[in-house]
């Protein structure tokens, strides 16, 4: 079984890369960007005095192609490191219905446009998912409600989107976490450009009359060229670690964020970013039989330095307390490229 789905991950990867020369030996050489990352890390879990020794964490490929004014399509192929397998992480063609006749970008769209993307995608639900990319994260950690609820939630299926002037939003039906579809959406309103609102939900349904999780979500954005803040609320029904809980319980939990940066070129002339987060976690119910309610608090400290446009190290100190008398604590390293 193993040489199987080895013999599979090595057809996979030649088929990529037969669509990629092809894209290059088109006559639209010019309308294809290819893009990726990469990064290395170490962590050290300083309660058991453990290294985990240095490990890759992400890595990532992604091609863009625009095919005329309305089509355009992109594909990602990632390093899983828990499997330690390469994998498709993204396919989807972009079909433009209003607006938007210039070239297409994955995750950061502005353009004013109404479009659908087929295929497999980060599902837009909140705010984390435009900060997947190690690249985009500036520091390690997932936050803890979504790392909690959703996960790093990618998925196949159509989405429907539109950029207007002051509001964005999203129509999905994807697989989701069980058996049937997943009925979702988020709408985001921006004001006064540097600060926006959203609010995201999402429902599993194994039939029409048959709804088994659901998640809804609020969330704050406010930046400028100094300081960033953002903060999301998620409050969930039977999903666990961006899986379908699996003891079918349906229990419900909730919990929020609040994160800050500062970037400091303009400030000092160096070019460090500083990055602080709290987090909170509340499950309604007891899975470790002590007579209360699991819950988890993290703390999240980073500190970054970009090196060159391309390059940067980042350092995260993260302290996780579980149920008001179990801590946890780590440091890792971390070196970012991006080409």
């Amino acid at each position: 079984m193993k040489q199987k789905n080895e013999r599979n991950i090595l057809k996979s990867g030649f088929n990529v890369m037969a669509l990629l020369m092809l894209l290059l030996n088109s006559q639209a050489v010019a309308q294809v960007e290819i893009s990726g990352f990469f990064d290395a890390l170490n962590s050290y879990d300083l309660k058991n005095s453990v290294t985990n020794g240095f490990q890759m964490n992400q890595f990532e490929i992604d091609f863009e192609y625009s095919h005329n004014d309305k089509i355009s399509m992109g594909g990602a192929v990632a390093y899983n490191n828990e499997t330690g397998n390469m994998e498709l992480a993204v396919a989807n063609v972009h079909y433009n219905l209003v607006g938007c006749e210039k070239y297409h970008r994955r995750y950061a769209e502005t353009l004013k446009h109404l479009a659908i993307n087929i295929g497999q995608n980060d599902v837009p639900f909140g705010l984390d998912y435009l900060s997947l990319p190690s690249p985009d994260r500036t520091v390690l950690s997932q936050p803890i409600i979504v790392e909690k609820t959703i996960g790093g939630w990618n998925d196949i299926g159509i989405n429907l989107h539109g950029i207007m002037s002051v509001v964005h939003f999203d129509i999905n039906v994807v697989n989701g976490f069980n058996d049937g579809i997943n009925l979702g959406g988020k709408i985001n309103v921006s004001l006064f450009k540097a600060l926006s609102f959203g609010m995201s939900h999402a429902s599993d349904f194994a039939t029409v009359d048959d709804r088994n999780n659901w998640v809804t979500g609020a969330d704050i954005l406010w930046k400028n060229n100094i300081f960033e803040f953002k903060s999301e609320y998620l409050w969930s029904t039977g999903l666990m670690d961006g899986e379908q809980d699996e003891l079918g319980t349906d229990e419900s939990s909730e919990g929020f964020y609040v994160q800050g940066i500062m970037y400091t070129e303009k400030i000092i002339d160096l070019p460090f970013f500083v990055t602080l987060r709290y987090g909170q976690w509340n499950l309604d119910g007891d899975r470790n039989l002590n007579n209360l309610d699991d819950t988890q608090d993290r703390l999240s400290f980073g500190v970054g330095y970009q090196i060159m446009e391309s390059f940067s190290l980042r350092s995260e100190y993260l302290y996780d307390k579980f149920d008001d008398d179990e801590t946890d604590q780590s440091i890792a390293l971390q070196a970012v490229l991006t080409f």
